[in-house]
């Protein structure tokens, strides 16, 4: 990590005090934007990665343009599913926010009043994503055609670079 740091000065690497589970990647950069509100302009686009996964060369920009052609008013994500009729953004996926300071603001809040310290939600950072979107009037899009369309039935991260070491062994 002090490598790839050294190479890449551009990156700003923020560390969190508190271990929120899966959610940690999303709150931690909401807190820390909480803290930098002259960082925000409302065309700014906030995705959420896993560490984990390799992401195929067009993911990224295919996700951003494509947020930002829907606006503020959703996030999308490659893939979704339905539960109990939510939309659920699947958080091992990229995930793409339009946000501004009340986005920011209202899903600290829900957070810490619905999800903080719930040992039952710890892991399922996807339900209470859903959960505040549709509490707050927005929508979670699936972006499965653009792969289908690739010829592709996995999402943009292919596998995991934990199961590619296994398989190779």
């Amino acid at each position: 990590l002090v490598t790839l740091l050294k190479e890449h000065t551009w990156i700003d690497l923020q560390w969190v005090d508190k271990d929120d589970g899966p959610g940690t990647k999303l709150l931690g950069a909401l807190h820390f934007l909480s803290m930098h509100w002259d960082c925000l302009r409302g065309s700014d686009v906030l995705m959420t990665v896993d560490d984990d996964h390799a992401y195929l060369p067009f993911a990224l920009q295919e996700l951003l343009q494509e947020q930002l052609r829907r606006g503020p008013t959703s996030c999308c994500t490659y893939f979704a599913y339905f539960a109990r009729g939510l939309m659920v953004p699947q958080c091992a996926d990229l995930i793409a926010y339009q946000i501004d300071s009340t986005f920011v603001k209202d899903f600290l809040r829900y957070h810490r009043t619905f999800v903080a310290d719930d040992h039952d939600a710890f892991l399922v950072d996807d339900l209470w994503i859903a959960m505040f979107m549709r509490l707050c009037g927005r929508s979670v899009v699936s972006l499965r055609d653009l792969i289908l369309r690739r010829g592709l039935s996995m999402c943009p991260n292919c596998t995991p670079t934990w199961m590619r070491l296994l398989l190779k062994k």
